[in-house]
């Protein structure tokens, strides 16, 4: 694997720095540099004459960029500072290695809130992204769509929160989750006193509502996946949110292993209007080669259950899974599209840390070579079918810079997926590796407040996270 070193005078944006490199270079290990010499690429940022500089070489190419920042606020000016940072690194590599990419020079993770952005400083985010990002036209349209679905719901309200509760079991480990759960079986020791822990940090989040008058907007059951624990505490974890009357209760019950009729009924007795049953593939052989554990007939028969009960349907598709031709993707598209679920989420494979993939040490070069033809194909299909992208959202190590994105029949958006993505909302976030999210709108301004990732140390520490969040709604 080939090394990059670079150096930058300014170190706090060094990370971003470094994802803007990986654009250009996506096996290479890209590290900081401790001294200017050593570095292949060089980044300077200095402020004279009025303006800010920034001055990018690599390769015997050299760029540079200046802006100014009307404003005292430091927000405003880190905010300025790391854009244009990132961008002089990025027009600079252009020169260096010409590389046609779908987002430009974006390398974070919401677009679209950048664009909102974008629009309340200049009016349009089209041109910026087009001149000063590269962002291509058929992303700038997909954005634009985007926009158009979420008319109306991105309205802030500080006086408003969502309320997330974290599950983080699974009866197996698919391959490419590098989410911080683990099979139920192996951790079977810690799954009722993480339970009784979650309990109590969701009670605490009720009187935090309660005190602060909050009201309750949506209620996402995430993990792992809710539905491996048993029925009984699945039914004591949904009781506690009878009080509520959210636009959107969703539980995120995923594989079609876990579902069955009596946690169906549970769900619907307490409220849930929004479920998923993600096949992530139609095909068999996929879903054994990322260790799914259940069957493509699961898939169906799960579905039509949840359908007697009236939930509205979410379906994942991941484009890019090891050894899944394109030819395999658009059928699973097909599939999906014939169930007319109200929801269909196309992921792209993004190798993350903490994955088995990424264990194996699978990279770039191993996946599937038309990723960018899936995800085009997926939106054609899905909109030829009467779905409309609704929202997206990008991650790092993404095959081939793309992003996932969401599509919805007419008034079937996901509610807190647009409040998450977009950060319009506050967030009560309950679980390990749980993160929640104070919104001050008018300050365009957000405080976090973190639970442990690991399951123990959630357990152990519970009293104390209570204590956290709220602190962060004093």
């Amino acid at each position: 694997m080939k090394e990059i070193l670079f150096w930058t005078s300014h170190k706090q944006y060094s990370s971003d720095l470094a994802e803007v490199i990986r654009l250009f270079f996506a096996d290479a290990h890209v590290s900081l540099a401790d001294k200017r010499e050593d570095a292949w690429l060089r980044h300077d940022l200095r402020f004279e004459s009025s303006c800010w500089r920034n001055t990018a070489e690599c390769g015997g190419v050299v760029f540079e960029n200046v802006f100014s920042v009307q404003s005292d606020d430091f927000l405003i000016l880190k905010r300025q500072q790391k854009r244009y940072a990132k961008l002089c690194v990025y027009d600079c590599l252009q020169l260096f290695r010409p590389a046609e990419l779908p987002w430009g020079a974006l390398t974070g993770i919401r677009p679209t809130k950048l664009a909102c952005e974008l629009t309340a400083e200049n009016g349009d985010y089209k041109e910026a992204f087009r001149s000063l990002f590269h962002v291509t036209e058929p992303k700038i349209e997909l954005v634009d769509a985007v926009f158009r679905q979420q008319d109306g719901l991105r309205a802030a309200k500080d006086d408003e929160a969502d309320i997330y509760v974290g599950i983080p079991f699974c009866l197996s480990r698919c391959s490419y989750c590098s989410f911080t759960c683990g099979e139920i079986k192996r951790l079977e020791k810690y799954v009722e006193p993480y339970l009784d822990a979650l309990e109590k940090e969701i009670l605490a989040v009720k009187r935090l509502v309660s005190q602060k008058n909050i009201k309750v907007k949506n209620i996402y059951f995430g993990g792992g996946t809710p539905t491996s624990v048993s029925a009984e505490r699945l039914d004591g974890l949904l009781s506690l949110f009878g009080e509520y009357s959210p636009r959107e209760f969703c539980v995120e019950a995923g594989r079609p292993d876990t579902i069955d009729t009596e946690k169906l009924e549970i769900m619907a007795c307490r409220g849930v209007n929004r479920i998923s049953v993600n096949p992530q593939s139609f095909n068999q052989r996929i879903l054994d080669e990322v260790g799914r554990n259940h069957t493509v007939e699961e898939i169906y028969l799960k579905h039509s259950m949840a359908k007697n009960f009236s939930f509205d349907v979410n379906m994942d598709l991941i484009a890019g899974l090891p050894g899944e031709s394109e030819k395999e993707f658009r059928h699973s598209v097909d599939c999906a599209a014939e169930l007319r679920p109200e929801n269909i989420t196309v992921h792209t494979l993004a190798l993350k840390k903490g994955s088995v993939l990424k264990e194996r040490g699978m990279d770039k070069s191993d996946r599937e070579k038309s990723v960018a033809a899936m995800v085009d194909y997926a939106r054609n299909r899905l909109c030829s079918e009467g779905y409309k992208p609704y929202y997206l959202y990008r991650q790092k190590y993404m095959s081939e810079n793309l992003e996932n994105v969401g599509y919805c029949l007419d008034g079937k958006q996901g509610l807190y997926n647009i409040d998450i993505m977009e950060e319009t909302t506050s967030i009560l976030a309950c679980g390990s590796n749980a993160i929640s999210k104070r919104v001050f709108s008018s300050q365009n301004r957000i405080e976090r407040f973190a639970n442990p990732k690991d399951i123990p140390t959630y357990i152990d520490k519970i009293e104390r996270l209570v204590d956290g969040k709220e602190n962060l709604f004093l």
